[in-house]
């Protein structure tokens, strides 16, 4: 958790930082007084502080898939096939953040890290709509068996109320 937690805290730091740059930046590019250097510098320094919070994003979403497969695996209330499959689908989560990962990484333009960072926010968006899988699967596994028991003891009552309506 504090591993999560640390990784969302940079980027909303690299973040803050991006956007107060890429600010000046537009700044910079509206007024024709302002030296081509300094503007060249301010994006510099808005690729790498977009380049950081990529990262941050990518390394925060790894680290929550890390934390579902733990309890995934601790979890005894669901079934190997279950388990299996969401295990498996944990796995090609992770690959394909990692890779986008990779490629934020790698980008040494701001189209390839514009390109990379599409790529990661689609892979992430699909690890969102997985989460909210994850839990399901998991709150029903933990309630199954109530509900098996309930389904049991109403069978039981229906039972008991036929036995006493032919008394």
């Amino acid at each position: 958790m504090a591993e999560f937690d640390n990784n969302m805290s940079g980027f909303a730091a690299s973040r803050g930082r991006f956007i107060e740059v890429r600010d000046r930046y537009q700044q910079c590019r509206n007024d024709s007084a302002s030296n081509s250097s300094d503007c060249a510098a301010v994006r510099e320094q808005a690729f790498n502080y977009s380049k950081a919070a990529l990262l941050h994003a990518a390394d925060a979403a790894i680290s929550q898939l890390d934390k579902i497969q733990a309890r995934l695996d601790s979890d005894d209330d669901l079934s190997a096939s279950v388990l299996l499959s969401l295990t498996t689908e944990i796995a090609g989560l992770k690959a394909n953040i990692s890779s986008a990962r990779s490629d934020v990484e790698s980008a040494s333009t701001i189209t390839e890290l514009k390109s990379a960072g599409a790529a990661l926010r689609s892979f992430m968006q699909d690890a969102r709509r997985s989460f909210r899988l994850f839990s399901l699967h998991m709150a029903k596994a933990k309630y199954q068996e109530a509900f098996v028991r309930a389904d049991i003891l109403e069978k039981r009552m229906e039972r008991l109320i036929e036995i006493m309506k032919n008394r």
